[in-house]
C-alpha cells in the first residue's frame, strides 16, 4: 500500500497545496521547510463565524502557495495577496469554528477588504491565524454529532473534528460506478490519498496507520455533509446533490453515525509525547491493521497464510493442462490469524474463553513463544478457526473488522505464488 498525495490546506474551506513530503504535527500537517504553515491554520470568518464551501462554493477558487514567510493566494479577477506568518497580527478576535468558541489574530482591513470583493459582499469578513503558543486548542473528544475514539492529545485548530483526512483510491473509483457525472477525490479534500493495493472501503477497518516511521491512530469515520458536492476545480456546487446523495444511499451507519454517510477516516497522532511525530512522504509505503477485542483489550491483528498442500495443488495444475506463461487464480479464504499486543499476563485458556464469548467457530488460540528463548510468551497469540468461512465474518459488526482475509492463488507450473489481497496489509509475495 502506499501514499499517492500529500495536501495541505492552510486556510479552512480554500484550495489545498499538493506537497512531496510533510511533517505529522499535533495540529495537522505542516510544510517541513518551515513549520509554521501547517493544515487549517488560517480561517476566513463573517462577523466572527468560520465561513466554508457549504454556503460559498466560490471558496475553492482561492488557491494558496507557498512563499517566504507566508502565504500567496490567487482567485479569478483578484490581485495576488501576501499573507505573512511573522511578524503575527495583534488584534485577538473571538471566534467560532462551528458552534465551538476558539480565538484567532485578525489581519488588518487590507486583508478584509481582498475577501469583500472577492464575494462581492458588504459584510465583516476577515482573515483570521491562529496562535498556538498563546491560544487554546478545540478537543477533538466528545463531539455529540462526531462520535470518535478522540484521547485528550488529540486536537483540532480550525479543522472539523481531526487533523488529518485519508481517503483512498479504490473508494472514490468505486463510488463513481455508482455517479452518472464522475468526481475526483479532492472533493472530499484529504489531507493523504492512499492506494491500498485491495477493496474500496477497506480504511473503514484501520485502527492504525504506520507510514514509515509515522504512527497515526485512527479516530473516526469521516462524516460527509454537502461540501463534497462541490467541485474543486470549478467552485461550482452539484445542482443533484451528488455524491452527497448516492452516498446515503449506501454508505450509511445510522444506530452509529444518524443520517450522515461515511467516507474516508480522519486520523490523530499515536501519542501525545510529542508535537512533531516525524515526516511522511509522497509514494512511500505504509502499513494499517484492524483491531480485535480480547476482554477489555484491543488487539491489532492479521491474517496468516493459508496451509495448501503443495503436491495437491501441482496435481490440479497438471490436470488442468496449465502452461508456461498462463496464470490460473483461485481465491481461498485463510483459518488463522494473529493478534498483536496481548499481554503476557493472560493465561491461554483465559484468552481462549475472552475470545470464544464473542467470535464463532474458535478452533484453537495458542500464544507464541520467543524463538531465542522457547520458555519465555510473547505478545502475539495465534487464532485457528474450525472453517474458513468463521474468518470471513471475523469482527463484521460495526467498522471493526480485520477484512476479507483473503489470498489470491496463482498457479504457474509448479510454482505457487501468494497474494496477500487481505484488506488491512501490503501485498505481498511468498515464492
Amino acid at each position: 500500500m502506499q501514499v499517492q498525495e500529500l495536501l495541505i490546506y492552510p486556510i479552512k474551506s480554500c484550495g489545498g497545496v499538493r506537497v512531496q513530503e510533510a511533517l505529522v504535527t499535533r495540529y495537522g500537517l505542516a510544510l517541513p521547510s518551515d513549520p509554521r504553515i501547517y493544515d487549517r491554520r488560517w480561517m476566513i470568518v463573517k462577523d466572527g463565524r468560520h465561513l466554508s464551501q457549504r454556503v460559498l462554493p466560490s471558496m475553492a477558487l482561492i488557491q494558496p502557495s507557498f512563499v517566504e514567510n507566508g502565504l500567496l493566494l490567487r482567485a479569478p479577477n483578484m490581485p495576488d495577496l501576501l499573507i505573512s506568518v511573522s511578524p503575527l497580527p495583534k488584534e485577538i478576535m473571538y471566534c467560532h469554528c462551528w458552534d465551538e468558541p476558539i480565538l484567532g489574530l485578525r489581519y488588518d482591513d487590507t486583508i478584509s477588504h481582498w475577501f469583500r470583493r472577492f464575494f462581492q459582499s458588504n459584510d465583516q469578513i476577515d482573515l483570521v491565524i491562529f496562535d498556538e503558543k498563546q491560544f487554546q486548542t478545540r478537543s477533538s473528544k466528545n463531539k455529540p454529532d462526531f462520535p470518535n475514539v478522540a484521547e485528550d492529545h488529540h486536537v483540532a485548530v480550525y479543522h472539523d473534528v481531526c487533523p488529518i483526512h485519508l481517503c483512498s483510491l479504490e473508494s472514490v473509483t468505486n463510488l463513481n460506478t455508482r455517479l452518472e457525472k464522475k468526481i475526483k477525490i479532492y472533493n472530499f479534500r484529504p489531507n493523504i490519498i492512499v492506494t491500498n493495493g485491495s477493496e474500496p472501503y477497506s480504511e473503514d477497518c484501520w485502527r492504525d496507520v504506520d507510514i514509515g516511521q509515522v504512527k497515526l491512530k485512527w479516530i473516526s469515520p469521516s462524516l460527509r455533509c454537502l461540501l463534497p458536492t462541490v467541485d474543486q476545480e470549478t467552485g461550482i456546487k452539484d445542482s443533484n446533490q451528488e455524491p452527497w446523495k448516492t452516498l446515503r444511499s449506501y454508505r450509511l451507519k445510522p444506530n452509529q453515525y444518524g443520517i450522515k454517510a461515511l467516507f474516508g477516516i480522519y486520523l490523530g497522532q499515536f501519542d501525545g509525547s510529542e508535537i512533531i511525530s516525524g515526516t511522511v512522504h509522497q509514494a512511500e509505503e505504509f502499513i494499517a491493521n484492524g483491531l480485535i477485542t480480547i476482554g477489555s483489550l484491543q488487539c491489532r491483528v492479521k491474517a496468516l497464510k493459508p496451509t495448501i498442500p503443495l503436491q495437491k495443488e501441482n496435481k490440479r495444475n497438471k490436470e488442468s493442462g496449465n502452461q508456461l506463461g498462463i496464470l490460473i487464480e483461485e481465491d481461498q479464504v485463510t483459518h488463522k490469524v494473529l493478534v498483536h499486543d496481548v499481554s503476557t499476563n493472560i493465561a491461554e485458556n483465559d484468552l481462549k474463553e475472552k475470545i470464544v464469548q464473542v467470535y464463532h467457530g474458535v478452533k484453537n488460540v495458542k500464544r507464541w513463544y520467543s524463538r531465542n528463548e522457547p520458555s519465555i510468551p510473547t505478545e502475539n497469540v495465534q487464532i485457528d478457526f474450525e472453517l474458513p468461512e468463521n474468518t470471513k465474518t471475523l469482527l463484521q459488526k460495526d467498522f471493526i473488522n480485520i477484512g476479507q482475509l483473503y489470498w489470491s492463488v496463482y498457479r504457474q507450473l509448479n510454482d505457487l505464488i501468494f497474494r496477500y489481497n487481505a484488506q488491512l496489509n501490503d501485498a505481498i509475495q511468498h515464492p
